[in-house]
């Protein structure tokens, strides 16, 4: 482990929740045990007994020992030692005044240590008047109850150098039988096992904690280090999606969102694509034609009085194709740009479907007559009304009409279908030709915009001029619409056999449950 690692570490959310956790166990155990060591282990009946043992027994047995005179008559002493002795009876504390030999003088009324306890070890006195006397230690480990291991405080009374006498106070003896004397064992015992399990528990709850710790730090590791990459420009990176608590959840989120962040940029990068093409294509479908009206203006201009009168009007007739060509290119440019902003909103209305496209047959027909291409309607009969927006789908249905003429072969035919499938709500349209058909590499792109493959590029000589030119747009908008409509213009053809494009439309609502009354 390096120097620069430890501050590292110690900043990590596992060192933060670890030490605290280890904290508060630590207090707890500590706590209980203290509470434990106060109660129930505690030495002292109540508080008035600990304060007094604790703090004023010293300076109380000082002021006594000053009082008493071992030389002087038993009777006095006998008094003074009787008076303190009142004060701290309900301590359980006897006192003895010993003489200078170690031979017991007096004690307080009660004690009856005279006859019990007639003589002490004078150097055992002596000893235990030095402040660093351990008074918690046994001197006599023969019997626990000896009077010397009961003792607990020890003045000499006049000169410490060569004191008169000594006033020794200690505890009463502790009687009990044998049954109190088990189970006081059996206390100590278990206290001891108390705090071995404890410490145990302590060590097992450490442990556990901090492998739980390492657990949850190492998936929010991984989880930062995810985010991290992705940040840096890893739009790939996710995480595992296991488990059901707040990590993985955190872990399913930052997945969902770096999908939606990855599909935006994506997003962006098509539209970045598109906008070049859309400039590429623009250029070249913009070029074509002005070179083309620039070569017959300039062709009329220079040499107008040269040229025959068909001459003359072929040139007018190709740069009017141009401009018609250039009109309808900006027009639909400006229909796909309002499509793509929204700005183009459906307005859906209920209205026939069969008289919309005779309607835009009707319109269609002039287009065929170059090419002798036939247009028919084939519709189902008691077809019900359509809900959907009129002008859009005029706007689709032109277009694959015109597609079919310009792609037909001569004296081919356009057909319209019309069905209404029972129980589906729906109004099916189908226009299929007869043309050369597309090719199947072509197939999932004729809907891009600006696409034209290369089947696309046989057009007839005979066609009207502003069909003989393509911008790729019409089938991009028609595919729009469409969808608008909460449909799919789909496509199906075979080289050489012609194509076939097929979309539906919602049945207006009441038609719909008028043909369920009937059914029913």
């Amino acid at each position: 482990m390096t120097p620069a690692f430890a501050p590292r570490f110690t900043k990590t959310l596992m060192f933060r929740v670890s030490a605290v956790a280890l904290v508060i166990v630590a207090l707890c155990l500590g706590g209980y045990v203290l509470w434990i060591q106060a109660t129930v282990f505690s030495p002292y009946a109540n508080k008035d007994e600990q304060r007094w043992f604790e703090r004023d027994a010293d300076k109380e047995l000082d002021a006594l020992a000053l009082k008493l005179d071992p030389e002087g008559a038993a009777g006095q002493n006998s008094e003074i030692l009787s008076a303190f002795r009142e004060r701290v009876a309900r301590f359980g504390v006897e006192l003895v005044v010993f003489g200078p030999d170690g031979r017991a003088v007096a004690s307080a009324p009660g004690d009856s240590l005279l006859a019990a306890v007639p003589q002490v070890d004078t150097s055992l006195l002596v000893a235990m008047t030095d402040k660093k006397w351990d008074f918690d230690s046994y001197p006599d480990k023969s019997n626990v109850e000896a009077y010397a291991n009961r003792i607990f405080d020890v003045d000499p009374i006049g000169d410490r150098a060569a004191p008169r006498g000594y006033l020794v106070a200690s505890y009463r003896p502790f009687e009990m039988g044998a049954d109190l004397a088990e189970v006081h064992s059996s206390l100590i015992d278990t206290q001891r096992l108390l705090e071995k399990v404890l410490t145990a528990m302590l060590i097992l709850a450490a442990v556990t904690l901090l492998l739980l710790v390492g657990w949850t730090s190492n998936r929010v590791s991984k989880l930062s280090v995810a985010m991290e990459a992705f940040t840096g420009g890893d739009m790939d990176r996710r995480v595992q999606e296991r488990g059901s608590d707040e990590i993985a959840d955190l872990g399913r989120h930052f997945n969902h969102m770096a999908s939606r962040l990855a599909s935006l940029v994506d997003s962006l990068r098509q539209k970045e694509q598109f906008q070049r093409q859309l400039i590429a294509n623009l250029s070249h479908d913009l070029r074509t034609p002005m070179a083309s009206l620039r070569g017959h203006v300039e062709s009329l201009s220079l040499r107008f009085d040269q040229l025959e009168p068909a001459q003359r009007a072929r040139a007018l007739d190709t740069i009017t194709g141009n401009l018609e060509h250039l009109d309808r290119l900006v027009e639909r440019m400006l229909v796909l740009s309002r499509l793509d902003a929204g700005q183009a909103a459906i307005q859906p209305e209920e209205f026939s479907i069969v008289e919309l496209v005779d309607s835009v047959v009707g319109r269609c027909e002039h287009l065929a007559l170059p090419g002798g291409v036939t247009l028919a309607v084939q519709a189902q009969p008691g077809l019900p009304l359509v809900k959907a927006d009129p002008l859009q789908v005029t706007l689709v249905l032109q277009n694959l009409l015109e597609n079919g003429i310009k792609f037909n072969r001569p004296r081919g035919t356009v057909t319209v279908s019309l069905a209404a499938p029972v129980g589906r709500g729906q109004v099916d349209v189908t226009v299929a030709d007869t043309g050369q058909g597309i090719a199947a590499a072509d197939q999932p792109h004729i809907f891009d915009r600006f696409y034209t493959g290369d089947a696309s590029r046989t057009r007839h000589t005979d066609a009207p001029a502003h069909l003989k030119y393509s911008s790729g747009l019409g089938l991009a908008i028609a595919a729009k619409i469409v969808a608008a409509h909460g449909s799919e213009l789909k496509v199906e053809s075979t080289q050489g056999e012609g194509a076939t494009f097929r979309f539906h439309l919602p049945a207006a609502v009441t038609e719909t449950r008028k043909a369920m009354r009937a059914e029913g």
